[in-house]
């Protein structure tokens, strides 16, 4: 199930890849946008496959049977969308800041935020619904939802989000208008949540709120590494076609050990040890053995819709070597990454279904990115 979710993950996020690739112009014409868009596709992964991870618990446990009447559920879907918009409005602002910090020319503050909350909103609407199928329809067809959520989710991520943000591009020309109107939504749901403090809602929103953030300032800091060598990507513009499906696999393999360490923490089957148990490190072997495979792929596949599109990319054995040099640090890191955020979750409390996959996406993004380029310059590339 796990091999079958990361392909076609990876097919997912090479589409967006291929978009990305495309629009190498218009990322040379906005400057600053590049460092924005890792953590606004991480963000669509992080919120909306922790849901899928809480779906999944909660049918693991019994707590829900469907979509139909379940309170629990409402209050998920509460919750990550409140989430989203507010994530939104801090990338956008973050983006601007680390930009001024480090130096980079980029587009207004209002633009990032407009391009932001818009594209993110509209994409997560679309996530959202497809969460929640795949959590149940692949639970109630005999799939452990712990295997295919978080791949699949931060795929349509990957592909989805990209499109929704250069579609909001089209929109600045009203962005002082659509930058009130964020505002005024963002005052009205904050003070609707404060005065009421929904249980299950103020609960996700409490554990998830600042690991999000923590995230996002690290997939933000991918975006800076990628937008220092910007001229590179967009001379041997291929390149950028490999970044979302691998940046995605650290993301999913990271996720699919963490949701089923999540659910195995909940039902009691693992206790909550400083020391891994057998069962764990027999997860982290099947956690490298599957990125020993998709790393690899991931560069073969970039390269054929590299050379299909005719967009420069590097030699092929040269980014093979490179993926897979990368690939191996990734899953090792991954793997004792998501063991113990899981466990120091649960030790203080936290839910681990709420905090382990954005803390892992973050940390991926950012891991994947230095790994990535260090490979490609190890080799003589860039």
């Amino acid at each position: 199930q796990g091999i079958v979710s990361l392909i076609l993950a990876s097919l997912g996020s090479l589409i967006g890849g291929i978009y990305l690739g495309s629009f190498s112009e218009t990322l040379e014409l906005l400057p600053g946008l590049i460092i924005m868009i890792p953590a606004a596709i991480g963000m669509r992964g992080n919120i909306f496959a922790s849901l899928g991870s809480r779906m999944s618990t909660a049918l693991h446990m019994g707590e829900i049977s469907g979509l139909r009447k379940s309170p629990l559920v409402t209050d998920n879907i509460a919750a990550s969308l409140f989430l989203t918009l507010i994530v939104s409005c801090y990338l956008g602002t973050l983006s601007r800041v680390a930009a001024a910090v480090f130096g980079f020319h980029s587009i207004p503050l209002i633009d990032l935020v407009v391009i932001s909350v818009v594209g993110g909103f509209v994409s997560s609407l679309f996530i959202l619904v497809v969460t929640l199928v795949i959590a149940i329809q692949s639970f109630f067809r005999g799939w452990d939802p712990d295997n295919v959520t978080a791949p699949l989710i931060t795929s349509v991520g990957d592909l989805v989000t990209l499109p929704c943000l250069f579609l909001a591009i089209g929109m600045l020309q009203w962005k002082y208008v659509i930058f009130g109107v964020i505002l005024i939504i963002c005052l009205v749901c904050s003070t609707v949540l404060i005065m009421t403090r929904p249980p299950e809602v103020w609960k996700i929103i409490k554990d998830s709120f600042f690991i999000l953030m923590i995230s996002a300032v690290l997939s933000t800091g991918s975006g800076l590494i990628i937008n220092a060598r910007i001229t590179h990507f967009i001379t041997m513009s291929g390149l950028l076609i490999l970044i979302p499906p691998f940046l995605e696999g650290g993301g999913a393999l990271g996720g699919i050990l963490s949701s089923r360490l999540s659910t195995s923490l909940h039902l009691g089957m693992i206790h909550p040890a400083l020391k891994p148990t057998r069962e764990a490190l027999e997860d982290f072997s099947v956690v490298a053995l599957l990125g020993v495979t998709l790393f690899p792929s991931i560069g073969i596949i970039a390269y054929a819709a590299s050379t299909a599109l005719h967009l420069e990319f590097p030699p092929l054995g040269s980014v093979i070597l490179a993926c897979l040099y990368a690939g191996l640090l990734i899953a090792v890191v991954v793997s004792f990454f998501s063991y113990y955020a899981a466990i120091l979750s649960t030790r203080f409390g936290l839910d681990p279904d709420s905090v382990v996959i954005p803390m892992i996406t973050g940390s991926m993004d950012f891991l994947g990115t230095n790994s990535l380029i260090l490979a490609l310059l190890f080799l003589g590339i860039g």
